[in-house]
């Protein structure tokens, strides 16, 4: 069956489906479609949180303030990369589930970080990107 034989046959069907269960349709579609904006928007949050310590531990590494010795505090910084792009791909296959990754994408999900948080100044996106290609 080709495309247009595929949407002319579903099209048929919708105009067929009584109200009432078209009625049913849309509220499931509405109901998705909240908890998937929910679900983005706890993503986006646990990423920032997770880029908001990663600042704190490098800020503090700067500053000589770090309570922890150097082999510790790399190893939670790498722990804290994988963790964030660990999300960062639950985000991309919640959100952009129907596109193919791509360095266009990548600089999507780093806007909606970005446009959301404060931390555009610590991590710039070729650290962000390099993390992601080494995950």
């Amino acid at each position: 069956m080709t495309m247009k034989e595929f949407s002319k046959e579903v099209s048929q069907l919708w105009k067929n489906t009584p109200e009432s269960k078209k009625d049913e349709y849309k509220r499931k579609y509405e109901i998705n479609r909240e908890i998937s904006k929910n679900s983005k928007s706890m993503l986006i949050q646990e990423i920032i949180d997770l880029f908001n310590r990663l600042s704190q531990l490098l800020i503090a590494i700067i500053n000589d303030s770090s309570e922890m010795s150097y082999y510790e505090n790399i190893s939670t910084i790498l722990n804290l990369k994988i963790r964030i792009m660990i999300k960062v791909e639950e985000y991309i296959d919640n959100v952009f589930q129907f596109e193919e990754k791509s360095t266009e994408l990548l600089l999507k999900v780093y806007y909606d970080i970005y446009e959301k948080s404060f931390i555009n100044n610590l991590i710039l996106f070729n650290d962000f990107m390099e993390w992601y290609l080494k995950l």
